[in-house]
């Protein structure tokens, strides 16, 4: 009896094991690219040049609306959801103007510096001339009170993963306009914190970089 059950298992273990590694194929249609988010996102695309030419108010507006704008006036909601909702994320801005706070619940820019300072954002040349950078920044004072205990560990996790959402609104927006974009890493986040006027509590993600596409 002892033989025939052991003789079974090993029969139903090799089955199990065949019958796993054997792989189906299941061709699926092609998409349908007839509305502008499927136009979008098949126009999605990173660009590593770009034209100094100024973006207008409106488009600027539209960015930053699109990237992490109240969506709802009622609840205050954003259009990117966030981890317990916690709403941890800040955009600030750079421009030659200087840089900026988008203060998403007043739909408005508040000005932090009236120096240029793009050129600290990355060694490569043309970031300095890019005519918007997008700084994103997590405070993670506000997230771990926003988060039960035996989560808080995660916070700096949930905000990349919230930076992530956020950057690829921009990237749909900008396929939408016929816009440049790149997601790039902040070489000198210490100095940019200190001129746009960071808290200890406040720290750089990373950035993105918004133009007309270059030759």
């Amino acid at each position: 009896m002892h033989k025939l059950y052991t003789f079974t298992v090993i029969i139903v273990m090799i089955t199990l094991t065949l019958t796993g590694n054997t792989q189906e194929s299941l061709n699926l249609p092609d998409p349908i690219i007839s509305n502008d988010l499927m136009k979008a996102l098949r126009n999605r695309g990173t660009y590593r040049s770009f034209n100094p030419e100024p973006l207008s108010r409106q488009i600027v507006a539209e960015i930053l609306w699109a990237a992490y704008g109240v969506n709802n006036s009622k609840t205050g909601r954003r259009t990117v959801a966030t981890a317990f909702n916690m709403r941890e994320m800040s955009i600030y801005v750079l421009t030659k103007e200087g840089g900026f706070f988008y203060n998403a619940d007043e739909h408005a820019l508040v000005k932090k510096t009236g120096e240029d300072i793009r050129d600290l954002i990355a060694t490569q040349k043309y970031a300095a001339s890019v005519p918007l950078h997008l700084i994103y920044v997590a405070d993670y004072d506000l997230a771990k009170k926003q988060t039960p205990e035996w989560i808080s560990g995660f916070t700096e996790q949930y905000s990349i993963m919230h930076t992530g959402q956020i950057s690829q609104n921009v990237y749909l927006y900008c396929a939408s306009k016929g816009l440049g974009t790149i997601v790039r890493d902040v070489v000198k986040k210490d100095v940019i914190g200190e001129k746009l006027g960071l808290q200890t509590n406040q720290k750089i993600i990373t950035s993105q970089a918004v133009g007309y596409p270059g030759q």
